[in-house]
């Protein structure tokens, strides 16, 4: 058999075509067999290389996609530039990501150091008034301080006639969609008066006992009754249900209990209604936490409570009370036009509980663009990730940060729309890093049975706060907030 004889005689143009193109240029059945000059030779083989990676950068790209599903994804670094687009336009269904939403419009619209406020009055037959506004911080700690503050603030020997609890800052029907009707804690209703979450954690001993299983929470009356339904040997942390009522009676019995402990003596009385416009304040509770260290703990578990919360109050704050969900609705969504330029986003929670919200990958990364001063406040997953979760059944999504020497920092958003198991979008995130930052083209998102679900990372920021709230047993997560 002949050499192999090699030519320089075709065009250089085929230099940008394909490999096989390239090699085709250098081994001709018909050539002259000139060796090309080294120059030549080197400039061939980067031609090679380039289209190569070419080929590599094409190929997760095209996986991803098809990984993705029904779904749809964009991300971009810090400069603009896309680096990755799928359907980016498209309107989903983001789940508990959309607490982005609420909390960027929260921050806008209320400011980083706000403080929810609960005002308490002296009413003319010498009962105790109570005013609430939707603060989602009054935890049983909470609670103590309010009694300390009226210790303070009420003359000694004062005797009080009982509790009127007034919750007219929300509207009777609220109008959330997405919750359901069950015991657990991420279906937990918002209410003007609220205290733990609108939950009780209590535990039946074997032999039958009823206790608090809460270190600095009292068992109350309201809690032992809860409590019945819970088989012996078992810890359980309820919502109240939706029940007309709970809420205001589980903050009552929790403030008659530390107000007794401060020596103050009242009637063990509730009653609900408004608060006469004569009464005389006697002063306004402030929640401890402004808004900056309320929302880290809220995107760490994700706490659905906190996020409609501040949904409710965002409407009622921008269209007056009382607070509804449509007047939540029309805030966020008119909050994200005017501020980050988003009007394709339709709201029906501020938690993302409702298969009805809907946004595009691109606008959510838009939002993340502007939201980037905050991105701390995220929770930190895999070491690598600043993001925020979402889980409904059907709905995985995605959204947030990371960092990588090729295009700098990355903003993303995964919104698969497909039922898949509970960590795909940890799987689509780390194809999505390789892919960007390490030019792999490897995708592993491929369904697999679910584990146990991890103990979530502690955000940066949350990392160096004390958890308050995280050691009362936070609401559990919903199936929208992994």
């Amino acid at each position: 058999m002949p050499p192999i004889q090699l030519q320089q005689k075709k065009s250089l143009r085929c230099l940008v075509g394909s490999p096989s193109s390239i090699i085709e240029f250098f081994i001709t059945e018909n050539g002259r067999g000139r060796k090309p000059s080294p120059v030549f030779f080197f400039l061939t083989l980067l031609t090679i290389v380039l289209a190569g990676e070419r080929a590599q950068a094409q190929s997760w790209r095209t996986s991803l996609a098809q990984a993705l599903k029904t779904g749809g994804a964009y991300a971009e670094d810090d400069r603009g530039r896309v680096v990755f687009s799928h359907r980016e336009n498209e309107g989903f269904v983001p789940a508990s990501t959309l607490k982005l939403a609420t909390a960027a419009c929260a921050l806008k619209i209320l400011g980083p150091s706000y403080q929810f406020k609960t005002e308490f009055y002296l009413l003319e037959d010498g009962g105790l008034g109570i005013k609430g506004f939707g603060d989602p911080t009054l935890t049983s700690e909470e609670i103590e301080v309010i009694a300390q503050e009226l210790a303070a603030n009420l003359k000694k020997g004062t005797k009080l006639k009982g509790l009127r609890l007034d919750s007219s800052y929300f509207a009777k029907s609220l109008g959330l969609d997405g919750y359901e009707d069950s015991d657990n804690p991420y279906d937990a209703l918002p209410t003007a008066i609220s205290a733990n979450f609108n939950t009780v954690f209590v535990e039946k001993t074997p032999d039958g006992q009823i206790l608090s299983a809460e270190d600095k929470t009292p068992l109350t009356s309201l809690g032992k009754d809860l409590a019945q339904a819970i088989p012996a040997g078992t810890k359980k942390r309820i919502n109240l249900g939706g029940v007309v009522g709970y809420p205001e009676r589980l903050f009552s019995e929790l403030l008659l209990y530390f107000l007794r402990q401060k020596g103050i003596d009242i009637e063990p009385t509730m009653l609900r209604a408004e608060i006469p416009e004569s009464a005389a304040i006697l002063f306004t509770h402030q929640s401890r936490k402004p808004l900056l260290e309320i929302l880290p703990p809220m995107f760490e578990f994700s706490t659905n409570f906190t996020a409609n919360q501040i949904f409710l109050v965002l409407g009622a704050k921008q269209y007056k009370p009382p607070a509804q969900a449509e007047k939540g609705s029309k805030a966020v969504e008119q909050c994200l036009k005017t501020f980050f330029q988003v009007d394709d986003a339709e709201i029906h929670d501020g938690a993302g509980l409702s298969h009805r919200n809907s946004v595009s990958p691109k606008s959510l990364v838009r939002l993340l663009g502007k939201f980037a001063q905050h991105k701390n406040l995220l929770r930190l997953d895999k070491d690598r990730f600043l993001a925020k979760t979402g889980t409904l059944k059907g709905v995985n999504t995605y959204a947030g940060y990371f960092d990588c020497p090729e295009a700098g920092n990355v903003r993303f958003a995964l919104l698969v729309n497909s039922a898949v198991p509970f960590e795909y979008k940890w799987k689509l995130a780390d194809v999505l890093y390789r892919g960007v930052c390490t030019k792999e083209a490897q995708v592993e998102a491929r369904p697999t049975k679910r584990p146990e679900k991890p103990a979530p990372k502690k955000s940066i920021k949350a990392k160096k706060q004390k958890e308050e709230p995280a050691k009362k047993g936070k609401p559990k997560t919903k199936k929208s907030g992994r």
